[in-house]
Order: structure tokens, then C-alpha cells, then sequence
């Protein structure tokens, strides 16, 4: 039996498909929340294993969830709230399929307990309180062109987040009460899930600082991200930021100098091995390509003598002031190539030598609008130096 929602009403009245059992409420029947309609779950709903729940409206969900049957939905309207007053216990034997989904629970820092799997196509809003992972084997996706917003110290994920497709994402990840998103970039477009995760604890004795390199001074020891492709090695943007709050002092204090890198553990060599990077230090991030995946944090390099510097904002607006993308000495590495990338991966613009004298217009793809000048927006930089050291690579801002 299929029951249509038309109503504002408190699900715990639906008795056609629902019963409510010692406080809770057991749907062994269909249940479909059109557009524009709202339910409520004020008792602990439990979806039998003959249930099926479609939300394509409203659903306020304020006590445990355990889903054994099918949780979908049908138009991308759908809005699940998952609203608390104490912990609140997300379970089940089936994985559950979300449009939109907020969080907002405030009665403790890790309220929500997830045990299942959770899928989202569109957008979930970090309102208030950390959603916690339970074991290994639970996992939480984000679908193709699926976002967050409002992550922050009192609400993300804590454990591993698996992102589908190739456009760009931050993870919402955090671990003891700290967000520390980590973010990728797809310049290829071939990369169809990537996994990360962020655990704030002291990693020296599983990962020793060792190096290949021998330029590795120190490792940032009081935190590490995991970032791995399941699909595929392609490669990808990798960005880090560093944190007052996480980053160790000798990292921090490396920063002020610009000379911090990121470093990769290899599990093979056991040995951290120098990723590079680009530092910026208006946003506190750190850049690198990455075509191996595991496990990243920051590291201390030696100082270098390379008078290289990418300023990665300007304004090609003809007032002569930061007009073109500069590359301070690029004409030292006379056998140089610069390639720029808009935010899909789309290729704009690529020269070989070259001689800061890009101006934002669009000399590889198709014009926007009937225009070769570029948009307003962020762009990404790939620069080979064509002295066999590793690409550059990390984020432009181009205004107008």
C-alpha cells in the first residue's frame, strides 16, 4: 500500500502503514512524502525489512533511525532533517539514499551515531553537531556534483568520506573536534571515487620520520590525512591547510618562511617521500599534484635558494598594475611549460617558455559566450620547469 503525505502531521498517526511499538515507530508498509509536504518521526523509526520510504518533501527526523528496508527518493527535492535533543542513533541493514540532508544537534559534540551506510545526491547542511562514523566498514558518500556547506569545528564527519565523480570537493572531515577539510581537484576528469579521511593523533610511531630525498627536516607529527583512488591513479590537485589549532609549531614556524611541503608515507619503502608543493600563505594551504595516494601530512624542508615565485591573484583589467599571471624568475627555466585549467578541468590556456604575458583569455577551448576572455573565478596552474623536477601545481584567482 502506497500512502501519499498531504498533510503536516506526526508520522505516528500513519497506522495504515506504520505501528508504534514501545515508543517506536515500525513502517512495514510504503511510504511517499510528495513535494511541498511535511512529516515528521518524533519517536524512533525503524524501516522493516518490507518498508520503503520515499522522501521528496519535507521529513524531520528527531530521535534513532534504522533503516532495514529501502530509503530513496524520487525528484531531487527531498530535504531530510535530522533535528535532536540527544544522541541520535543512525543504523541498519540497508544503505540509505538521501537528497538533502541537514544536520542539527546540539546536545553533545558527537551526537549523531551512524552505523550504516548513507548516500547524497545534493546537499548536506552541517548545522550543528559532528556526525560520527562507527568501524571501518561504515561509509558515507557524496554523490556526483553533491556538496556541503557550514562545516566547521561543531559539525562535519568524522571517519571516511567517499566522493563520486571528478569535480572538485572538499572532504567534511574533522577527527576530536576539529575540521580539517581536505580538497581535490581533477585536471583529467577520469577519477570516479576518491576516499578521505583526517585523524588528529600523534603519527611518529607508525610513520617515522625517514626520507629518500634527504631534505625532509620535520614531519608534522600531530595529524595525517588519508586520500585514496579506488577507481583509478590519476592525478589529481591535492590541497591541505594548516591549522593554529592542529598543525605542530615546528610546521607552523616553517610556514612563516614558506618552506613547507607535503609529504607522502610510503608503505612499501616505509619512508615519507617529498610530494612538494606550492605554499600560499593568504589561505594557508599547501598544493601539490599527486598521482600515488595513502598517507599525506606537512613536512619541513630545507630552505631553497630559488627565486621561483607564483603570485596567483591578478587583474587584466589594463590599468599596468598585475595585468598577467606572473612567474617570478620562469626565465631561468627557458625549456618551461604553463598550463591553466578552469574549475571542470577544461584546458584555457597552455604556452611553452613562457613569458608572464598571460592575460586571462582563452587560447584551447571553446569561447564562453561568443567571448575568448575568461570569467571572474578561480582557475588552477600546472608549470613544469622542464628541469626534471616535479610539476607545480595549485590554485590562480583571476580578476577583472
Amino acid at each position: 500500500m502506497q500512502i501519499q503525505i498531504h498533510t503536516t502531521i506526526l508520522v505516528a498517526l500513519l497506522f495504515f502503514s506504520s505501528s508504534v511499538l514501545s515508543s517506536q515507530i515500525v513502517n512495514l508498509g510504503d511510504i511517499y512524502i510528495s513535494e511541498n509536504e511535511t512529516v515528521s518521526f518524533m519517536e524512533s523509526f525503524n524501516n522493516g525489512s518490507e518498508g520503503e520510504l520515499y522522501n521528496d518533501g519535507l521529513l524531520y527526523i528527531y530521535n534513532d533511525f534504522t533503516n532495514d528496508g529501502v530509503v530513496d527518493f524520487l525528484s531531487d527535492t527531498g530535504v531530510t532533517n535530522f533535528i535532536g535533543t540527544a544522541f541520535q542513533e543512525i543504523t541498519g541493514s540497508e544503505d540509505s539514499y538521501f537528497y538533502n540532508i541537514s544536520f542539527n544537534n546540539g546536545s553533545s559534540s558527537n551526537p549523531f551515531q551512524v552505523a550504516n551506510t548513507i548516500s547524497v545526491s545534493g546537499e548536506i547542511n552541517f548545522e550543528m553537531g559532528i556526525v560520527d562514523l562507527l568501524g571501518s566498514d561504515v561509509d558515507f558518500y557524496f554523490e556526483e556534483n553533491a556538496t556541503h556547506i557550514n562545516g566547521s569545528n561543531e559539525s562535519h564527519i568524522n571517519g571516511a568520506v567517499h566522493k563520486m565523480g571528478d569535480s572538485d570537493f572538499d572532504f567534511p572531515i574533522g577527527d576530536k573536534g576539529y575540521y580539517r577539510s581536505s580538497r581535490i581537484q581533477s585536471l583529467i576528469g577520469n577519477n570516479t571515487e576518491l576516499i578521505s579521511a583526517y585523524f588528529f593523533e600523534d603519527s611518529s610511531s607508525l610513520y617515522p620520520l625517514q626520507s629518500d630525498s634527504g631534505i625532509i627536516e620535520e614531519i608534522d607529527t600531530a595529524e595525517y590525512w588519508t586520500v585514496d583512488n579506488i577507481t583509478s591513479g590519476e592525478e589529481v590537485l591535492l590541497t591541505l591547510y594548516i591549522s593554529e589549532e592542529t598543525t605542530s609549531s615546528g610546521i607552523l614556524e616553517g610556514a612563516l618562511h614558506t618552506d613547507i611541503s607535503i609529504v607522502r608515507w610510503d608503505s612499501g619503502e616505509n619512508i615519507w617521500i617529498n610530494e612538494e608543493g606550492t605554499y600560499d600563505p593568504v589561505t594557508g594551504s599547501v598544493s601539490t599534484l599527486i598521482d600515488n595516494y595513502g598517507i599525506f601530512t606537512f613536512a619541513r624542508v630545507e630552505d631553497s635558494e630559488d627565486c621561483l615565485v607564483i603570485y596567483n591573484e591578478f587583474s587584466p583589467n589594463g590599468d599596468g598594475i598585475g595585468d598577467t599571471f606572473t612567474i617570478g624568475c620562469i626565465d631561468s627555466y627557458p625549456n618551461n611549460t604553463v598550463e591553466i585549467y578552469n574549475r571542470w578541468g577544461e584546458k584555457v590556456f597552455k604556452a611553452t617558455g613562457y613569458q608572464n604575458d598571460w592575460d586571462g583569455t582563452n587560447t584551447e577551448g571553446a569561447s564562453i559566450g561568443g567571448s575568448e576572455e575568461l570569467p571572474v573565478g578561480v582557475y588552477y596552474y600546472v608549470i613544469n620547469l622542464g628541469d626534471g623536477s616535479k610539476p607545480k601545481a595549485g590554485w590562480l584567482y583571476l580578476n577583472r
